[in-house]
């Protein structure tokens, strides 16, 4: 599927803090808004996979400490079409 901002899915896996605002989040991956993808990144990004041809798969590895994570879409409005998926690691 492509969407508005004309690229595929993409995975980026993120540390979430107390301090980390989702709707802040969600917007941030949207390059196409004037603060889209300009740092400081509003949480820690710690791996995923860009862009693939359909029918591929990708893989990356981490090694996750205890805490809250999540992995979000660089797509807009990424929470409304549920591709934010929030986890905890004990």
């Amino acid at each position: 599927m492509v969407h508005e901002h004309f690229l595929g899915h993409d995975v980026h896996l993120v540390r979430l803090t107390p301090e980390t605002d989702i709707e802040v989040l969600v917007a941030w991956m949207n390059w196409a808004l004037p603060a889209g993808l300009q740092t400081p990144a509003p949480a820690a990004f710690l791996g995923g996979i860009n862009e693939l041809p359909a029918g591929s798969t990708g893989y990356f590895d981490v090694s996750l400490q205890p805490g809250k994570y999540a992995f979000i879409a660089e797509v807009p409005a990424a929470d409304e079409k549920g591709m934010v998926h929030r986890f905890t690691v004990k």
